[in-house]
C-alpha cells in the first residue's frame, strides 16, 4: 500500500498531484537555480583611468611661489565609480559595467597637479597645506566629464574645467580659465 504513494500520482479532491519525487526533484533545481546561475557568467566590468600625455615643454626658469591644488570639486552626478553617458542634452545614464578605478575627483588631482609640476612653472606644486601656506591656490571645478552618444558609433568625451588661481593671502582670484572640449573616442 505505501509503495503506491512513491509510485503514483495522489488524487486529491479530484486533482492529480506529482509523485514525491518529482516533487523533490524541482525543489532540488529551485534551490541550486542561484548557484547554476552564477556559474553562466556575469556582465564584464571594465576599469579606467584618466591619463595625460607628459608636457613637451618645461620652463627654463620657475616663477618663485608655490601652488596649491585643492581637491578638484565636481557635481554629484559625476562623483561616482560608474561612468556617466548622455545620450542626449535631457538624459543621464549610469554605465555600471564602466566604472573609473578610483574616485574621479582623485585621479583630477592628480592629473592637474603632475602637469603643472611637470611643466616648472612654480618652485612647487603641493596638494595639502604644509608648515607654510602656499602663496597661490588653484580652484578646479568639473562642469562635465561623461560620454555623449550620438549614434551606435558616434561616441565622444566631454570634458568641461573650471580654473581659478586664487592669491591666498587675501583670496583674490588673480586668473580664470574655462575648457569646454569634445572629442571623438573609439
Amino acid at each position: 500500500m505505501i509503495s503506491r504513494v512513491w509510485r503514483y500520482p495522489l488524487r486529491v479532491a479530484g486533482h492529480a498531484r506529482r509523485p514525491v519525487r518529482a516533487l523533490t526533484l524541482t525543489l532540488a533545481m529551485l534551490l541550486a537555480a542561484p548557484w547554476l546561475s552564477a556559474c553562466g557568467g556575469s556582465a564584464t566590468r571594465h576599469h579606467y583611468t584618466m591619463t595625460y600625455p607628459e608636457p613637451t615643454g618645461r620652463f627654463e626658469r620657475p616663477l618663485p611661489f608655490t601652488i596649491r591644488v585643492r581637491e578638484v570639486d565636481m557635481p554629484r552626478t559625476y562623483r561616482g565609480t560608474e561612468l556617466v553617458c548622455r545620450p542626449d542634452a535631457h538624459e543621464i545614464q549610469f554605465r555600471r559595467s564602466r566604472r573609473w578605478s578610483e574616485r574621479p575627483q582623485d585621479m583630477m588631482t592628480k592629473l592637474v597637479s603632475r602637469h603643472l609640476a611637470a611643466t616648472g612653472l612654480t618652485r612647487e606644486v603641493i596638494e595639502d597645506l604644509r608648515d607654510r601656506p602656499p602663496d597661490f591656490v588653484l580652484d578646479v571645478d568639473v562642469k562635465a566629464l561623461e560620454l555623449v552618444v550620438r549614434g551606435e558609433k558616434d561616441h565622444r568625451a566631454h570634458l568641461a574645467l573650471d580654473f581659478a588661481l586664487v592669491r591666498f593671502e587675501d583670496e583674490q582670484v588673480v586668473f580664470r580659465h574655462r575648457f569646454d572640449e569634445t572629442e571623438a573616442v573609439s
